[in-house]
């Protein structure tokens, strides 16, 4: 439980330096993805792996800098996602990146990070009773952790406003899957989203 609450504290705790002013600006970032567990390469043309398992994510981000063609980012991103036979899988977890933007409304960035895993079963789960039979087993998932992450996006933002379309390759690191064989699980997202840009107005007393 420790490790739970330092985690989800070091993924919050930028956040806490955004300055009061009186129009804040955070972008919705919105995405349907697909998650493979593979190398990364692996998959069709090396980026998406097959049969699709599915997911989808929402998150913010804000620039920890003032350069506006130079911008270092902070990202803070919950997902859920679906592979078949083996997990329903919980994330939350953030990221810090480089973006570089070109006159030409494109942008490309590189991201590394860590976070939280929530692992759900997608199968029954069966255990041994004082009888040495099997029963049925409920499972509430196990803590996994999110180490590291390292994202590589391009964007192009969408002409006459102030939404972007992008695309993104997420290589990530799932710890610990199985203990006594599979400690670490490498998996491959696929990423297709929007960044919607949103203002919140500060409310006068």
């Amino acid at each position: 439980m420790t490790k739970k609450i330092v985690l989800l504290a070091f993924i919050f705790f930028p956040f806490s330096f955004i300055k009061a002013q009186d129009t804040l600006r955070l972008p919705l970032n919105v995405t349907l993805f697909n998650n493979g567990t593979k190398l990364p390469g692996s998959g069709f043309v090396g980026l998406l792996t097959l049969p699709l398992h599915p997911g989808i994510s929402a998150g913010t981000e804000f620039q920890l800098n003032k350069n506006p063609k130079k911008q270092i980012i902070q990202t803070a991103t919950i997902a859920y996602f679906y592979h078949k036979y083996a997990q329903h899988g919980i994330q939350l977890y953030t990221e810090t990146g480089y973006r570089y933007c070109f006159k030409i409304r494109l942008t490309l960035e590189a991201r590394l990070g860590l976070g939280y895993l929530h692992s759900i079963p997608a199968t029954g789960v069966y255990k041994l009773d004082e009888n040495g039979e099997y029963e049925n087993a409920n499972s509430f998932g196990r803590p996994q952790f999110i180490l590291p992450s390292a994202s590589f996006s391009i964007a192009h933002r969408l002409r006459g406003t102030n939404v972007s379309a992008f695309f993104t390759y997420q290589i990530w690191m799932q710890i610990p899957f199985v203990k006594q064989y599979v400690p670490l699980l490498p998996n491959t997202s696929v990423h297709i989203g929007a960044r919607i840009p949103l203002n919140f107005s500060k409310t006068k007393k």
